[in-house]
C-alpha cells in the first residue's frame, strides 16, 4: 500500500500487542519514510521490537494524577485531597480511573475523597483491591483488563504459557515485601529454594521485567521496584496453602542480609535503612494472612528484634497480644540497635 500523505497507525495493547509474535506475521511492523506505527504494550524486551524506539510510560506526575480524580469526581473533594488519594494509589492510571469512577457514581451516602482514603487504609475492614474493582462497573471494554484484581493475570498467564510458571511464585514472594526499592541481592539467598528453585530465579525475574510487572532501579545497590497496587492484588489472590511458606521464605531472606545484632555495629556492616520498609510490609502481610503459623510469625518478629526504629515500634504495639508475646520471646537476649543508617 502506497500513500501520498503522511500517516500514523496505532496498535493498542488490547489488539494482541502483548503478543508481538502475532504482529510479525504479515510484516505488520516495518519502517516507513512517510508514516509511523505506535504500539502500546507491556512487552518491553527490546528483542521483540527491532528497529523501534522504546518509550517507557510510567505513573502520572502527582499534579496530573490528582487532576484525573478531580475531573472524574469534581464534587468529592479538594485538589489536595485528590493528590493524597493519588499518592496512596501510586498514581497508577488504572487505579485512578477506578477510584474516580467509583466516587463519581455513588448514589446512597456518597463518600468524600477523604473517606475514600480511609477506606483504602482498610478502614472498617474494607479490602482496598475489592474497593478499587467496584469502580470498574462504570467503565467499558473487557472487564479482565479493567480490574485491579485480575489485569496482571493476563501477563502471568502469558509467562506460564512460555514455560515460566515460576514468575507467578516470584511475584507472590515480592508481595510479602514493600513497593519501596528492594535490593536485588535479597533474592540470591539460599532460603529462596523453599518456594522457588534458585536456578530459575533469574529467568522468572527476566519474565516479570519483560512484561512490565516490575522494574529495575539503578544503584548502588541495584534494586527492584514493584507497584504497590500490583503487590496488594497479587497478595489478595495468593492461594491460602502457599502463604505460610512465602512469608517464612521472605523472613529468611531478610535475616540473611542483616548484620549480626549480638555485637556492636561496625562500619563495614551494610546499611539497615533500605530493609526497614520491607520488614514493616512483611509484618503487616503476616498479620493479614490468617494462614501464617506461630513458628513463621516468630521468624518474622525476629527480623524486628535486632533494632529499634520509630517506624517499626508503632506497628508492634498494634499486633495482637499473642504476637507481641512471641516477639518478646524472639528478641530475648538480642542487643537492640538504637539508630538506623
Amino acid at each position: 500500500m502506497t500513500l501520498s500523505r503522511p500517516w500514523a497507525r496505532t496498535i493498542p495493547r488490547p489488539l494482541n500487542a502483548d503478543d508481538p509474535a502475532i504482529l510479525r506475521e504479515g510484516n505488520w511492523l516495518r519502517t516507513s519514510p512517510r508514516g509511523i506505527t505506535l504500539v502500546t504494550t507491556r512487552q518491553v524486551a527490546s528483542h521483540w521490537w527491532p528497529g523501534a524506539t522504546l518509550h517507557h510510560v510510567g505513573v502520572l506526575p502527582r499534579e496530573d494524577a490528582a487532576q484525573v480524580l478531580c475531573d472524574l469526581a469534581p464534587e468529592r473533594g479538594t485538589a489536595e485531597e485528590a493528590a493524597d488519594i493519588a499518592d496512596r494509589l501510586g498514581r497508577l492510571p488504572l487505579a485512578l480511573t477506578l477510584a474516580g469512577g467509583y466516587l463519581a457514581h455513588q448514589v446512597i451516602s456518597p463518600w468524600s475523597m477523604a473517606e475514600y482514603g480511609l477506606a483504602l487504609d482498610r478502614g472498617n475492614g474494607v479490602d482496598p483491591i475489592e474497593l478499587l474493582d467496584q469502580g470498574a462497573a462504570y467503565g467499558g471494554g473487557n472487564p479482565s483488563r479493567h480490574l485491579a484484581s485480575t489485569t496482571w493475570e493476563l501477563s502471568l498467564n502469558a509467562l506460564h504459557a512460555q514455560g515460566l510458571p515460576e514468575a507467578t511464585t516470584l511475584v507472590q514472594l515480592l508481595s510479602c515485601w514493600s513497593h519501596d526499592p528492594l535490593p536485588l541481592h535479597l533474592l540470591t539467598g539460599p532460603g529462596i529454594d523453599t518456594v522457588l528453585p534458585r536456578a530459575r530465579v533469574e529467568l522468572a525475574l527476566r519474565g516479570l521485567l519483560d512484561h512490565s510487572l516490575t522494574r529495575l532501579v539503578p544503584g548502588p545497590p541495584r534494586c527492584l521496584r514493584t507497584h504497590g497496587v500490583l503487590l496488594e492484588s497479587i497478595a489478595r489472590g495468593t492461594p491460602s496453602g502457599q502463604r505460610d511458606a512465602l512469608v517464612s521464605t521472605a523472613a529468611e531472606l531478610l535475616m540473611a542480609v542483616m548484620p549480626d545484632v549480638s555485637r556492636p555495629w561496625a562500619r563495614e556492616d551494610p546499611p539497615l535503612a533500605p530493609y526497614v520498609p520491607h520488614t514493616l510490609a512483611l509484618l503487616r502481610r503476616a498479620t493479614q494472612w490468617a494462614e501464617v503459623g506461630r513458628a513463621t510469625m516468630a521468624r518474622v518478629l525476629e527480623c524486628t528484634s535486632g533494632w529499634r526504629s520509630h517506624s517499626i515500634e508503632p506497628e508492634i504495639t498494634r499486633l495482637p497480644c499473642r504476637w507481641r508475646r512471641t516477639r518478646r520471646h524472639a528478641g530475648r537476649g538480642a542487643l537492640r540497635r538504637t539508630t538506623l543508617r
